[in-house]
């Protein structure tokens, strides 16, 4: 249908929009995320009922095409408007702050050292095997709390670990803070899944290119030549389990593996539309802030209906709050994270309150593509934690003016 064509380029057009106002506006930061955006757009207008068999391409897309567009905007253009680069090239290490880094930095490798045996399960796991309901590697107790909480908190690690080597600081902490930066990755290798691959690389990609004039030619080239191979091995687990997913006896590996990529970042608009048309039963506030409302029902593959099983399982931020809640609950949730965002980012102007909030933006807005991990229990409760750190930072600084985090 030519609509749903015009469908997809009215998508890309509009996410152009921020990507050329950040390019314009030489923010590193914003030009990043929304080019990110950009390509998903891309790779959305040759995606065709080989690269998504389950979807109809034959139904109405535009109302949801504009839908989508509309919800994504808001803090696209925000990231596209606010300087991100410039607070976090006037960052610098207080006596405090290196302190709690260094017990942030080994919380961190203790997480990675406790869920790497898990995440070589993990890889051993068939795609198919590992997503079966029922199946958790990472076993339900405390310690896999706290470590899928700093998983939500890779970011952070590796805006650190760049503000540490550009700031000279001790070797052993930038090591420990990139070795931390693995949690993302770690995670979710234990339900064999790839979005912690994605959001490692294109987090270092990110941070590298906002710290990049900071450091020496010399700094430059080793981070270049390390994140090479580090990023060379990522990608061949990337390519086994795409290729574990989409291989078939009538396909070859090299299609599953085309196959697998068109559809990792260029399928959000398509699960997009599924969720428009299928979702009119809203749990609300349960499905995003069980810390608030409790959890709600969780249904079955069997169910929700198996050819539908990644417009459930695969949901950016923009269709996680649609289903939980429709438009109105949409933009009415997405802005209270804009103003939440804008709110901290004025109030906290040093120290880890700045991470971390940046730390949660970056991860916010890549799951906008990848799969909303904020919107549960332990997501909640990061980003409750968080706040209430900065809360904390404030009044000291701030107010009481004792101390300088």
């Amino acid at each position: 249908m030519f609509i749903n064509y015009f469908a997809r380029l009215l998508v890309l057009t509009f996410f152009i929009i921020p990507f050329r106002r950040s390019v314009k506006r030489k923010l590193i930061f914003g030009s990043v995320i929304t080019g990110i955006y950009v390509c998903s757009a891309f790779l959305g207008m040759f995606i065709s009922e080989q690269y998504l068999p389950w979807h109809n391409f034959s139904q109405n897309h535009f109302a949801s095409s504009l839908v989508y567009c509309v919800l994504n905007l808001p803090l696209l253009f925000y990231v596209s408007r606010v300087s991100i680069d410039s607070i976090l090239l006037a960052l610098d290490f207080t006596n405090v702050m290196l302190k709690l880094t260094w017990i942030f930095a080994i919380l961190g490798v203790l997480s990675v050292g406790y869920q790497f045996n898990y995440a070589l399960q993990g890889l051993y796991l068939s795609a198919a095997n590992a997503r079966q309901e029922g199946i958790s590697l990472l076993p339900a107790n405390f310690t896999s709390t706290i470590a899928s909480g700093l998983s939500l908190l890779s970011l952070s690690y590796t805006i650190l670990f760049y503000l540490s080597v550009s700031k000279k600081k001790h070797v052993l902490l930038s090591f420990l803070l990139f070795l931390s930066s693995f949690n993302i990755v770690l995670n979710v290798l234990t339900v064999n899944g790839r979005d912690g691959i994605a959001i490692f690389v294109f987090g270092h990609i990110l941070f590298y290119l906002i710290y990049r004039e900071v450091f020496s030619k010399k700094i430059r080239h080793r981070i270049r030549s390390y994140g090479t191979i580090v990023t060379l091995a990522l990608m061949l687990i990337f390519v086994n389990i795409t290729a574990d997913r989409f291989y078939s006896s009538k396909s070859s590996a090299s299609k599953a593996f085309v196959t697998g990529v068109m559809n990792y970042l260029g399928m959000q608009q398509f699960t997009f539309n599924d969720v428009f048309i299928f979702h009119k039963e809203f749990s609300y506030g349960k499905g995003n802030f069980p810390i608030l409302f409790g959890e709600g029902k969780t249904l079955t593959l069997v169910e929700r209906g198996q050819k539908m099983a990644y417009t459930y399982n695969f949901s950016g931020y923009v269709g996680s709050f649609y289903k939980n809640g429709g438009f109105i609950y949409s933009a009415f949730v997405i802005y209270i994270f804009m103003f939440l965002f804008k709110g901290v980012l004025k109030v906290s102007r040093r120290g880890f309150g700045n991470i971390f909030i940046i730390g949660l933006l970056t991860f916010f807005m890549f799951t906008g593509l990848f799969y909303f991990r904020l919107g549960t229990l332990g997501g909640n409760r990061i980003f409750a934690l968080i706040l209430l750190y900065i809360l904390i930072e404030f009044l000291f600084v701030s107010v009481f003016k004792k101390y300088e985090l």
